[in-house]
This record gives C-alpha cells, structure tokens and sequence, in this order.
C-alpha cells in the first residue's frame, strides 16, 4: 500500500513537472516570437509616443542600429525608452542644436520640425562631446527639451539595452548631411554625405 501511495505521487510530481516545463517552453516562445508590451510614462520621446501608449518589444539578440528604439535598465532598475544616436567606437558631438556622428551633421527625420538638440545652454554652447568606447551607445530622447537621456548620464553599455522597441518598417530613420564639424568649431559643407572614419572633435 505505501509503494502504491509513493508511486502515485511520484507520477504526479512527473507530471506536475512536465506542465511546468511545458508552460515556460510556451512563455519563452511567445515572448521571443511577440515580445512584451510596456505602457510609456512620461513624455521623453514624444511626439514618437506619448504618455499611456502601449509599445511591444522584444529582447534585443543582435546588436542594436541607429535609430532603433530600445528600451534600457539604469543601476537602480528603472527602465527608460529611447532611441539610438551613436555607435560603438564613434564620436558624438552635440553644436549649435545639431547632432554629429564622426562630425558629420546627422539628419533626424522622425523629430518634428525646429528641434534642437542642446546638453545645457542653448544661447552659448560650444561644442560638446563623448567617444563612445567598442560596447558604449549614445541614447537620446525624441523629445529633446524634456528628456533626461546620454546628454546627461553619458553613453551606455550594451548589456544595459534590454529590448528593442517594435516600430513600423517604413518608419523614418536618421541619415547624414553633407555638413561637417571641423576641429575649431566652424561647419563646412562636404562633398560626401558618407560619415567619415577619422575623429577630431575634441571629448568631454
């Protein structure tokens, strides 16, 4: 009789067993396949998104391009939505308003129109900028006057950017100008809109 008991409830913990790892083969599969959804709070990438709007994400397996929009994980847990700016390995420079990559002047479709990009001051700001180490990204918000983005914590490591953001194919991406930054401060017109490999701005 006890052989009998202990035999029923190893065949019910098997099977308790089984349910369970079936259950999280189904969770992982549907997550990897549909990703999670997140309720946006807060007006940092506005107009993209506003305040309420439910994004679906998924984790992030390859490495992230520009423009994406990523969700990330700061040291206290608080997770942040925002778009990637700058690449491993790259300069960003931040003058007069105006995004450069290598210190070519990125143009940023997705942003309404008279969007300007500052760190601090916005009447007498020299140039600013960051290079971004080979696992660093630069993160801003689309809602440049009212987000708290790299401007302000620096760069962010790769292992901090969670899930990518699900956004439609046709969606606007950043390209590049053919206008340059130069090593004292001054914009020049280039003849390539390619971003050039050789960086000169200074760092901060």
């Amino acid at each position: 009789m006890g052989n009998l008991r202990q035999s029923r409830l190893s065949h019910r913990a098997q099977r308790l067993g089984l349910v369970l790892l079936l259950t999280l083969l189904g969770v992982e599969c549907v997550r990897r396949n549909f990703g999670t959804f997140s309720v946006v709070d807060g007006v940092s990438m506005y107009p993209t998104f506003r305040p309420n709007d439910i994004v679906q994400a998924r984790t992030l397996y390859t490495e992230a391009q520009r423009g994406d929009v990523v969700i990330l994980a700061d040291d206290q847990g608080c997770r942040m939505i925002k778009r990637v700016i700058g690449m491993p390995g790259e300069t960003v420079a931040l003058y007069r308003g105006f995004v450069y990559i290598n210190n070519q002047r990125l143009h940023e479709p997705y942003l309404p129109r008279n969007t300007y990009t500052f760190k601090r001051d916005q009447d007498n700001e020299r140039v600013v900028a960051w290079a971004l180490a080979d696992d660093e990204y630069f993160l801003l918000g689309d809602n440049r006057l009212q987000s708290t983005d790299s401007r302000h914590y620096g760069p962010v490591i790769r292992s901090q950017i969670n899930l990518l953001v699900n956004i439609p194919a046709n969606a606007a991406r950043p390209g590049f100008t053919g206008i340059m930054l130069t090593a004292t401060g001054g914009v020049v017109r280039a003849e390539s809109t390619r971003p050039p490999r050789v960086v000169t701005a200074r760092g901060h």
